[in-house]
C-alpha cells in the first residue's frame, strides 16, 4: 500500500467469489482504496469536482457499481457520481 489508511469510515464489498474487491473510504487521506480479498492493493481512487475540488475529503459514504465501474459518492452538499475508465 502506499500510505496507511489514516481514518477509514466505510467498507464495500464488490463483486462476487473470487473476483471480489473490498472498497474502502478514508475521507482522511482524500481516497478510495480498492483491495482484492487478500488485501493487496489493486487501486487508488482520488476524485475531484469539475472545479478541481477534492470531493472524498468531504464524503460521508459511497457505492459502487461493476459494470460500468462507477462510484457514487455523498456529501452533505449532495450526490456525486464518478464514472472510472
Amino acid at each position: 500500500m502506499s500510505s496507511p489508511l489514516v481514518s477509514p469510515t466505510a467498507i464495500k464489498v464488490v463483486g462476487q467469489g473470487l473476483n471480489s474487491s473490498v472498497f474502502v473510504l478514508d475521507p482522511a487521506s482524500g481516497r478510495i482504496l480498492q483491495l482484492s480479498l487478500g488485501g493487496t492493493l489493486l487501486a487508488q481512487y482520488r476524485i475531484r469536482t469539475a472545479e478541481g475540488a477534492e470531493l472524498l475529503t468531504r464524503a460521508t459514504d459511497f457505492a459502487v457499481t461493476e459494470e460500468p465501474l462507477r462510484i457514487f459518492i455523498t456529501t452533505p452538499q449532495g450526490l456525486y457520481v464518478a464514472t472510472l475508465n
